[in-house]
């Protein structure tokens, strides 16, 4: 064997098992997967012929499997199985319809051996060449002494060629068949050993058939080797080097990623640090599945499996920004329902709206802190602290907008707070308007509190009422019609009438619209009778600036 020889081989080393893992993906239905192994082998060996014909043979297409054959002749531009695989592909091209249309004319050429332009192939093709031509010249004169005759007998000859290739056609198309029967039924019938029967009885099956059609030409033979699929010879692939493994390793990496098998890229992962620990690249691709594996278990509330998938990136990538917030929100979450579950609402809110505002989509945050600020609304509006309440059931409903129960406190709370039936004073307009059922049916001109004892704005009801009176003895003022609202120091503010002096003198007649009194709210003398009558204790009163 020649150093070019020796060569050669030790590119094969390795490679067999790619090969069978890319027939068992296109066996199992995976033509994808199948497809980015062969592409790869042919990568690295472009004149790895069973590669080359795999790869046509799973083309999705008559005319992507020319496309293919034409580039393979360029790596082996002697090899009888493409050139009989170009033929039967060209037939399978017209066949399939192209015959009635323009023709692509690159695929036409591919019916016979293309030329290599110089350099073509790489420093592979171009020593197979070379190993070629002195293996042609080592035949000598005999050789020489043939070629005329081949060409006197070309016609007959091409037409030889035409049925062994029509028996390989034949041949391919019941192993195409059986391709196909293989994949229909692998996966409730036939396993192991059953599968390489089946496989070899169809090849011998092939070349018996071109053996005779060749053999049946008055000329001399003409040897045509059958295309065959690559049958599987069991013990033959020498134990792979730690870098083939990891190799292998690399390309389930790249199939389970196609199909985010999370499980099966950490798996192979792994082997490849095993054999390798000072891999970054494989390192940092483990950091990037356990990742999105852990996405998937905390969407499935795995929540201790997510921790520990995340536990591991970070060990194997600490640098990466996205799996130390993922990590920390899973593990705010995590206390933040704790909190939940043992009704500690306020708590809760603290450690979720964190990991809210970072990620509003994180689990089934949102539905958390909308039900822990009802909680608390509740609480409120138990309490009568109903501004409170008001505040808490609008963030409950700024997670979560229709959620219905929110809705409905959220407006109990506003008519407690603004309820439909009410009284409503301003300071700056001097006036009062009477509400009922949202609409004002009465409006009053009234006199307030004099800058030096102002009424004090606020939500206020109606305390108690007086038909005949009180009496402010800090001024000796009677007041009629009283109803008072709050409590300012040791007196009481409210409504009444013209209040009077010594039991006889009226005061503020004529300054009702200006700030007049000592607190009160002041209404002419009917207005205050009908008001007296309207109102009820407990009726809500509004002091607005």
């Amino acid at each position: 064997m020649d150093s070019n020889e020796a060569r050669g081989e030790h590119n094969w080393l390795g490679v067999d098992e790619e090969l069978e893992e890319g027939k068992r993906l296109y066996q199992s239905g995976d033509r994808a997967g199948a497809e980015a192994i062969f592409k790869r082998l042919i990568h690295r060996s472009p004149d790895h012929e069973d590669a080359w014909l795999w790869l046509a043979y799973i083309a999705p297409t008559d005319a992507q499997r020319l496309r293919w054959l034409r580039e393979a002749s360029l790596y082996l531009p002697d090899s009888e199985r493409l050139k009989q695989a170009r033929e039967w592909a060209l037939e399978q091209y017209r066949a399939s319809g192209a015959a009635d249309e323009a023709i692509d004319p690159e695929l036409l050429a591919s019916a016979a051996p293309p030329e290599r332009p110089a350099g073509q192939g790489g420093a592979k093709a171009d020593r197979g060449a070379r190993r070629r031509r002195g293996q042609q010249a080592s035949r000598g004169a005999a050789a020489e002494a043939t070629a005329e005759s081949a060409a006197r007998t070309a016609p007959r000859l091409d037409a030889v060629a035409r049925n062994a290739g029509q028996s390989v056609k034949q041949g391919l198309d019941g192993a195409r068949q059986w391709g196909a029967n293989v994949t229909a039924t692998t996966k409730t019938k036939f396993h192991g050993l059953g599968l390489y029967v089946v496989s070899i009885i169809g090849v011998a099956a092939i070349a018996l058939l071109v053996f005779v059609t060749v053999s049946s030409a008055s000329q001399p033979a003409i040897v045509i080797s059958p295309l065959v699929l690559p049958t599987e010879v069991i013990n033959a692939t020498p134990t792979p080097t730690s870098a083939s493994r990891i190799e292998q390793e690399r390309v389930k990496v790249e199939v389970a990623w196609t199909k985010s098998d999370w499980d099966s890229a950490i798996r192979a992962l792994d082997a490849i640090l095993a054999l390798d620990p000072t891999d970054i690249e494989a390192r940092t691709q483990l950091a990037e599945a356990l990742h999105e594996r852990a996405q998937d278990e905390i969407a499935a509330n795995d929540l201790e499996s997510a921790k520990a998938d995340l536990d591991r990136a970070i060990k194997a990538n600490a640098s990466n920004a996205d799996l130390q917030r993922t990590r920390s929100d899973l593990e705010r979450y995590r206390q933040g329902l704790a909190l939940y579950q043992t009704q500690q609402w306020q708590a809760a809110v603290d450690k979720l709206t964190p990991v809210y505002e970072k990620n509003p989509e994180f689990r089934d945050t949102p539905a958390l802190l909308a039900d822990s600020h009802e909680k608390l609304g509740d609480a409120a509006l138990e309490a009568q602290d109903w501004y409170e309440a008001e505040k808490q059931y609008a963030a409950c409903l700024s997670y979560v907008p229709d959620k219905q129960s929110c809705l409905e406190s959220a407006k109990e709370t506003a008519n407690i707070i603004t309820p439909p039936t009410r009284i409503e004073v301003s300071l700056s307009k001097y006036r009062c308007d009477v509400y009922e059922n949202g609409e004002v049916i009465r409006s009053f001109s009234v006199c307030t509190g004099r800058p030096s004892s102002p009424t004090v704005p606020g939500r206020y009801q109606i305390l108690d009422k007086m038909e005949t009176g009180a009496y402010a003895s800090k001024w000796d003022l009677d007041m009629p019609l009283w109803m008072g609202i709050y409590w300012a120091g040791g007196s009481e503010n409210g409504f009444h009438a013209y209040p009077i002096r010594n039991g006889s003198q009226v005061l503020w007649r004529g300054s009702l619209g200006t700030g007049c009194s000592f607190g009160c709210i002041v209404l002419d003398n009917a207005d205050a009778e009908w008001l007296f009558n309207w109102a009820q204790i407990g009726t809500v009163v509004f002091v607005r600036e």
